[in-house]
């Protein structure tokens, strides 16, 4: 078994830094022959971690398919010191790959103890608003604008090692294969930055103004919608815009802007309880039984769940489940439900503004 570590100065390059990567958090990456721990040999296990000014990068090397065991107890008695490992897509298959490694070589493991964090699970919940052709590492580094002197992929890696486990000791293959999992470990540091999007759409703002604003529509007819800013918490590493079904966001640095349309016009609130109301085809409306034996028998009809209804003009703002009552929709069918909206009585509370926005932002993911 080969161990390298490399020494390097650190400085925290931003507050998400300071939260995620403590001297108690460690990162790790493994290089294996395959996705099966099974059929495949793991050759290669890279740590990073740091304590005070400096940033540690740890690799156990395999030199050959029998070091296996060696190179898990190596670092089984590394993670000892930490509480909270950190990966990139650690726990979709690092760790379950380890886990069986662990069993069929008979070595006891405690990952479970562990607190984790995966950068990959936390960013690719948004692959609908950055719209990056996958969420690979190297192509979120590229997305970063993070540059590595590693050039190969895992896939290529595989015939090399599988030359020098065979006796083919080059130091050029050696080379190219912990060059390769010393740049994963390196760039998963400045990938802790992503983790901005995740703060952000959990809550991490504050809304600093609130305002109706008038634009034309694809129709060319006047519109208005109500507009939403706020100061992040976190910085974010890259620009983002996005539309959902329900408004349009803008975010960059450390402020972001939310539009939501308001519609302007007639929709229904439909009762609970239709088996007690009548429907009046003439009116278009329901009124409950206790007050529909003034009403003539032609011109009442027991009421359905789809026209159980009553019908309220006035200003309304789209919500996809009951956030504020009571709730309005255009069709019985409609998944899409309204609230009204008084300008000058919505949104007084900021727990309300708040709570309103935070569901907003669900329909992005």
């Amino acid at each position: 078994m080969i161990t390298r570590k490399y020494e390097l100065a650190y400085q925290p390059k931003n507050r998400l830094e300071e939260l995620y990567f403590t001297e108690d958090s460690i990162f790790f990456d493994i290089e294996t022959t395959g996705f099966s721990p099974i059929k495949n040999n793991l050759y290669l296990i890279g740590c990073g971690y740091r304590k005070k000014s400096s940033f540690y990068i740890v690799q156990f090397f395999a030199e050959t398919k029998d070091e296996e065991a060696d190179i898990l107890h190596a670092f089984l008695t590394l993670l000892s010191d930490f509480h909270t490992i950190l990966s990139f897509n650690g726990i979709g298959f690092d760790l379950p790959f380890l886990k069986t490694k662990c069993r069929l070589l008979g070595i006891k493991e405690s990952f479970d103890s562990f607190s984790y964090l995966d950068i990959f699970k936390s960013i690719v919940k948004y692959k609908n608003i950055l719209h990056l052709e996958n969420y690979k590492q190297k192509t979120l580094e590229d997305f970063l604008e993070i540059k590595r002197d590693d050039l190969a992929n895992g896939g290529e890696l595989i015939p090399l090692y599988q030359k020098y486990a065979n006796g083919n000791h080059d130091d050029t293959i050696l080379s190219t294969l912990l060059l390769h999992n010393h740049d994963d470990v390196l760039g998963m540091l400045p990938l802790i930055q992503l983790l901005a999007y995740e703060e952000f759409f959990n809550g991490n703002y504050t809304i600093t103004d609130r305002k109706e604003h008038t634009y034309t529509d694809f129709s060319g007819n006047p519109a208005k919608e109500l507009l939403f800013t706020g100061i992040l918490q976190y910085p974010l590493p890259k620009r983002i815009s996005a539309k959902s079904e329900l408004a349009f966001l803008l975010a960059e640095e450390n402020h972001f802007s939310l539009a939501v349309p308001i519609f302007s016009g007639t929709l229904k609130y439909f009762y609970p309880d239709y088996k007690n109301y009548y429907y009046l085809p003439k009116e278009d409306m329901a009124i409950h039984k206790s007050v529909a034996t003034f009403v003539e028998k032609e011109f009442r009809i027991q009421a359905k769940a789809a026209t159980c209804y009553t019908r309220k003009e006035g200003l309304f703002l789209p919500e996809t489940k009951e956030i504020f009552s009571p709730v309005f929709k255009n069709d019985y069918k409609d998944k899409l439900l309204y609230f009204l909206y008084e300008p000058d009585k919505s949104f007084k509370d900021s727990f309300d503004c708040t709570s309103y926005v935070n569901h907003i932002f669900t329909t992005f993911k």
